[in-house]
């Protein structure tokens, strides 16, 4: 087969072609692999010379530049054209000897990939969530060869299967030193894919490594700049080679365990949620007001200022209401996740704003000044800490000490997946002579108590075996997302509801060169400054329509201009299509994300294709199938082309086997090459002779009256063939049983009349490889659960005219519940006072120690005898096996002796109803009620 190598000015590829001729054995194209198929970039290389016949000096210094892409390389095929491989000439590779009537010049081209070193993405990539086919198409974009890529994973998630469903955050590889460069990024994603890419006939290949060894492929085919364009199939040519001296056959061992470990993420709240992060400019000592807007915060009709002072958050009264507004108040802009069963700490610290200088507030102000700070902490949709009308025992409590300071430490047990939220609420003027105008909030701190250091997963191959292979998995899964992650939804995308819009007037303009230079405020600089994604302008050109709204790129905010006081921003004139009149910025809320974070936990080898495992797991599990055997190495120089893609069949011991390419060059002009091959086993099988997988499904429970089960979620697949028998065997409980369709992944098993019964499924493929898996169905019989509230504390205080009760109850739940079981029991409160002086009802909740439903009291203090307070409310209690519940009722009456009737109060909790998924359960005792009754 001939071939012929194209050398073209990238700026004129229409010029025609120029005949060079070469010496014999120098054209030598190389993929750059390794002793075994590992993840990450193979790069590779054409070697060649041109002929010199006339001795004339520097013929061909036309193709020496500095230019790492000006010279486009091409070797294809004579016959019809097809492109075997691309390359620019590298860069400054240009030899010849001196004074000789006939020589070479050797140059060297390559693929691009080595040059991404030094190399950057496009700068949207280091702060914006982008999918991961992006990232891997911006970073072939500038090898400048644009090939399509055809990739076929080696891990896909269960939900979203196609990669570029799969996102990831280019914040990661951006900091104060400088950013990422595309190497070191498209090398961490491919090995954290436990993929290869490689050039290969005109195409870019990403490849799983469990997938090197397949003769068809499966790919998911995309355009250089990342567009989906197709999934079809690809077979690799297989050769039988002619070996010119005796191939080197080496026997690898199998590992002795792969251990694949993560950094796990610290669970935090952003820096600067309470304090902005350390700034940059010299504030004017002249400056007028501080500024707001805090990025890491969503505003509700409020907007908290930054003091410039000391860049805490602030607090204040702006619209001086008189009474608690829940609707004025800020929350988390990033919600961090939590994950069932965390223990969580969480520490809130905040300090009053005075309106005047207080040297020492009495005790009686001190009382005043509790809970003045509102905060309520949420996880999805249940409150686990509200301090509004808190008591001494509620752990959220505020008090302040003499200088205006307070601190809580919470702590809770998450009993769900969800996004804790926090959130503080505008103060009020409520309080007479408190002296406080606002509150700064001065520390925000959250932590996992039992927060592992790293994720790591272990698995045992072979324990006669001596070595241990250790992977530092760069990218993984994680839900909190604070650390270099895959995931299935962009959770940092803004929406433009409910969006809080700020208009920025400019203080004055001028021109620098080519700039416009307007001078700003230091709120409005720090605005534009945090929000350039968010950024518009407004005209006042009578040529266009008023109101209209431009995006502002590319401009640049820069603190004391010319060390001034002056606050600017500096934008190219031909940024701008009109002459801005006024500023805008648009800050809008986070979208709200549609899948629970559990999912981006499901992950599955593409081999088997059904496990739903964590990311690292699945990688060591890999590797576990890879090295769980022995197997073949052989390094040898044949007499044909061989390409990093192609299959090698090898006849050992009797027995033919297939090999993939791990090293290779090919030298065309003898067709000879020299390669090093690895033996094609996958979980200890040759391909064409895998294991199939089985899953019998979800274990089953009847009911106490039931007698029939149908499977619905059983799954077989095989990697390499087809499933050719499927068949169901009882292997425990009584006889007398039916299996119907039992040669189906949908059997029926009737007449069950036992207590526990197991079936096995096995499944035989093409080869006659078996797998099998065992389900389990077990009868739920009655279950009777006794409830009861029962005193555990109570105190009364009582003089003339004076009345106070807090009575504690315990809940009980007999027997116990087994793990992961929960009831779900329905209240009513009923709070009720008659007022003469001041009376008050309440009650509090407490589940594991912790408050987490705080009713607001009914309270009165009013002469009025007419006026009376009641409040009634619902809700639920859901009880897990081990929570400890209590709940407090309080009642406090102090009757203004002028008034001849007795005031009361009563706090009332009634259960009403309950709910779980237990199968025949009943509750008994459930009308129980207690309450907290005085009437002086």
């Amino acid at each position: 087969m001939d071939y012929q190598i194209h050398i073209q000015k990238i700026t004129d590829l229409q010029d025609e072609l120029i005949l060079h001729y070469a010496s014999r054995d120098s054209i030598a194209l190389r993929w750059l692999g390794g002793d075994v198929i590992e993840p990450g970039i193979v790069g590779s290389e054409l070697d060649f010379d041109l002929e010199v016949d006339d001795g004339a000096d520097g013929k061909y210094d036309q193709y020496f530049t500095p230019d790492e892409q000006l010279w486009r390389v091409t070797k294809k095929r004579y016959d019809n054209g097809d492109v075997i491989w691309q390359g620019f000439l590298l860069p400054e590779s240009y030899n010849e000897p001196w004074d000789d009537p006939l020589f070479y010049v050797k140059f060297s081209a390559v693929d691009g990939l080595a040059l991404l070193k030094g190399k950057y993405l496009p700068e949207d990539f280091y702060r914006k969530e982008k999918n991961v086919i992006e990232f891997i198409s911006a970073a072939l974009q500038l090898t400048g060869l644009e090939f399509n890529i055809f990739l076929d994973p080696a891990i896909r998630n269960h939900l979203k299967k196609k990669w570029h469903q799969i996102i990831h955050d280019g914040l990661h590889y951006a900091d104060e030193d400088g950013n990422v460069d595309a190497y070191k990024i498209l090398d961490s994603i491919l090995k954290s894919m436990q993929c290869q890419l490689y050039q290969a006939n005109g195409n870019w290949y990403v490849e799983g490594i469990n997938k090197r060894q397949l003769i068809t492929n499966e790919y998911d085919v995309y355009s250089i700049s990342g567009v989906y364009l197709y999934t079809g199939n690809q077979t690799k040519n297989i050769k039988q080679l002619t070996y010119l001296p005796t191939p080197s056959i080496n026997v690898e061992a199998p590992f002795k365990e792969v251990k694949v470990i993560h950094e796990a993420s610290e669970l935090k709240f952003p820096e600067g949620v309470a304090q902005e992060p350390e700034v940059t400019w010299d504030v004017s000592p002249n400056a007028q007001y501080n500024f707001y807007y805090s990025r890491f915060w969503s505003y509700n009709d409020y907007r908290p200022e930054v003091l410039v002072a000391d860049d805490y958050l602030l607090l204040a009264n702006y619209a001086q209401n008189s009474s608690f507004n829940p609707n004025r108040k800020i929350e988390l802009k990033d919600k961090p996740y939590i994950l069932k069963g965390w223990r969580v700490n969480i520490t809130v610290e905040v300090e009053l704003f005075f309106s005047e200088e207080i040297a020492s507030p009495a005790d009686s102000l001190l009382e005043k000044w509790i809970d003045l700070a509102k905060y309520r902490i949420s996880l999805g949709n249940e409150v686990l800490f509200f301090n509004k009308n808190s008591t001494e025992l509620s752990p959220e409590r505020l008090i302040f000490d003499t200088s205006g300071k307070a601190e809580a430490e919470l702590t809770f047990v998450a009993k769900q997946n969800g996004l804790l939220n926090v959130e503080f609420f505008e103060p009020t003027n409520d309080v007479i002579d408190t002296k406080v105008a606002a509150y700064k909030l001065t520390n925000l701190e959250v932590e996992n108590s039992n927060q592992r250091q790293n994720d790591v997963y272990n698995v045992s191959i072979d324990e006669n075996a001596s070595t241990t292979k250790t992977i530092d998995l760069e990218i993984s899964d994680d839900v909190s997302a604070l650390s270099k992650c895959f995931y299935l939804e962009k959770i940092r995308e803004t929406t433009p509801v409910n969006q809080e819009v700020f208009e920025l007037d400019y203080l004055d303009f001028f021109t620098e060169n080519n700039y416009n230079v307007f001078v700003l405020s230091i709120r409005d600089a720090r605005l534009l400054d945090t929000n350039k994604d968010q950024a518009f302008y407004n005209t006042n050109d009578g040529n266009i329509s008023p109101g209209l709204d431009f995006p502002l790129y590319n401009y640049e905010i820069i603190y004391n201009y010319l060390g001034s006081e002056l606050m600017v921003l500096k934008v190219l004139q031909s940024e701008t299509t009109y002459f801005p009149s006024r500023f805008v910025v648009k800050v809008q809320r986070i979208k709200p994300t549609t899948i629970d974070r559990a999912e981006w936990l499901k992950w599955t080898d593409d081999i088997y294709k059904l496990q739903q495992k964590p990311y690292g797991q699945i990688v060591a599990e890999i590797q576990q199938k890879l090295y769980r055997s022995k197997f073949l190495r052989i390094e040898a120089t044949v007499d044909k082309p061989v390409k990093f893609n192609d299959i090698i069949r090898f006849k050992y011991q009797g027995e033919f086997k297939y090999f993939s390419i791990s090293n290779c060059e090919w030298r065309p002009d003898d067709n000879t090459s020299t390669i090093t091959m690895i033996e094609n086993v996958y979980d200890g099988a040759s391909f064409g002779n895998l294991k199939p997988y089985a899953d019998a499904g979800d274990d089953k429970l009847l009911s106490s009256t039931g007698q029939s089960v149908t499977v619905s979620n059983a799954a077989a697949f095989d990697p390499d063939g087809t499933i050719d028998n499927i068949v169901w065997q009882k292997i425990a409980g009584p006889s007398g049983d039916v299996i119907s369709n039992g040669n189906s992944l949908a059997p029926t098993f009737s007449n069950l009349t036992g207590d526990h019964y197991e079936y096995e499924l096995t499944v035989t493929d093409n080869a006659g490889n078996t797998a099998s898996n065992v389900l389990s169905i077990d009868r739920l019989t009655e279950t009777s659960i006794s409830f009861q509230v029962i005193p555990a504390d109570s105190s009364i205080t009582s003089s003339s005219g004076y009345y106070k009760e807090t009575v504690k109850y315990k809940l009980i739940i007999s027997p116990d519940l087994n793990l992961n079981e929960a009831i779900n029991l329905f209240y009513n409160i009923h709070l009720d006072t008659e007022v003469s002086g001041t009376t008050t009802a309440s009650l509090l909740i407490e589940r594991n120690g912790q408050a987490f439903i705080w009713k607001i009291d009914v309270e009165s203090n009013n002469t009025n005898p007419a006026i009376a307070g009641e409040k009634n409310e619902t809700g639920i209690i859901s009880y897990r096996k081990g929570d400890e519940i209590f709940i407090t009722l309080f009642i406090e009456i102090d009757e203004d002796p002028q008034f001849s009737f007795s005031s009361y109060a009563q706090s009332r909790i009634t259960f009403t109803n309950y709910e779980t998924a237990l199968g025949n359960v009943s509750l008994t005792g459930l009308q129980a009620f207690v309450e907290a009754y005085k009437q002086l």
